[in-house]
């Protein structure tokens, strides 16, 4: 029961974050071309690729496709860059990390302790014995 809420919970905080920075598209674009000090054009690709995995972590993850050994790596990985991107916000002084647009305004501290809690929720969804790998995502090649 837990892991199904932690699932969910956990898909649709990215769902929000994704939604929340393409809805007020303009504005974060702003926000990261400031941060990162890129060109608004090179902003725009990396901002939409950020999306588009927010967008894809929230479906494979409700999908249950966590447990999937390359789907966990990825996940994983994103977070971890989640976390590095904050630290550095936190030192640089920033007051916005710009992880929900403008939507929420969360100081890049805060953003830290959030994905380090998504990290051990990952973890504890990948360990859980109550969610499987659902048998129509193992390749037909496979028999064992």
């Amino acid at each position: 029961m837990i892991e199904n809420i932690l699932k969910y919970v956990f898909a649709l905080l990215f769902l929000f974050s994704a939604l929340s920075k393409l809805f007020d598209y303009k504005s974060t674009v702003e926000l990261f071309s400031s941060i990162s000090g890129f060109e608004v054009t090179i902003t725009k690709i990396l901002l939409s690729l950020l999306i588009l995995l927010e967008l894809l972590t929230a479906y494979l993850v409700a999908m249950n496709y966590i447990k999937r050994q390359t789907v966990f790596k990825f996940i994983f990985s994103l977070l971890v860059f989640f976390i590095s991107t904050n630290i550095f916000f936190a030192f640089m002084g920033y007051n916005n990390c710009g992880c929900f647009g403008f939507s929420i305004t969360s100081s890049p501290l805060l953003s830290v302790v959030k994905n380090i809690m998504l990290l051990l929720g990952l973890i504890y969804l990948r360990k859980s014995p109550l969610i499987s790998i659902d048998k129509s995502i193992v390749s037909k090649g496979n028999t064992k």
